[in-house]
C-alpha cells in the first residue's frame, strides 16, 4: 500500500537551466548588416511573392517536423531517379553522337 502511494505521487521536475550560447555564435556572423539583409529579403519577396510563399511554407513544414526520415528518403529516391535518367540520356546521346561523328 505504501509503495503504491509513492508511485502515484507526481515526481518533481528538476529546474531546467537555459542552454548556453556557443561561444562566438554572434561573432561568427561577421560584419553582416541585419537591416540590409532584411531589406534585401523584403525586396525579393515583393518582386517574387510566389517564391517567397513557397519558401516560407517549406521552412515551416521542415521546422514543424513534417519532413520525416521516410519522406526524406522518398524525395531522395525521386530526385536520384530523375538525375540518373537525365545523366544516362546525356551520356548515351554523347556516345551516339561521338560514334556517328567517327564513322562519317
Amino acid at each position: 500500500m505504501e509503495n503504491e502511494a509513492k508511485e502515484a505521487r507526481p515526481r518533481r521536475r528538476a529546474a531546467s537551466t537555459p542552454p548556453e550560447q556557443p561561444h562566438g555564435a554572434l561573432e561568427s556572423l561577421g560584419n553582416v548588416d541585419v537591416s540590409q539583409a532584411l531589406s534585401t529579403v523584403s525586396d525579393y519577396a515583393k518582386e517574387n511573392p510566389h517564391v517567397a510563399l513557397a519558401a516560407a511554407a517549406g521552412v515551416g513544414f521542415i521546422l514543424g517536423r513534417g519532413l520525416t526520415p521516410r519522406m526524406l528518403g522518398g524525395i531522395a529516391l525521386f530526385v536520384g531517379r530523375r538525375y540518373a535518367s537525365v545523366a544516362m540520356r546525356d551520356a548515351l546521346a554523347g556516345a551516339v553522337t561521338s560514334r556517328l561523328g567517327q564513322e562519317g
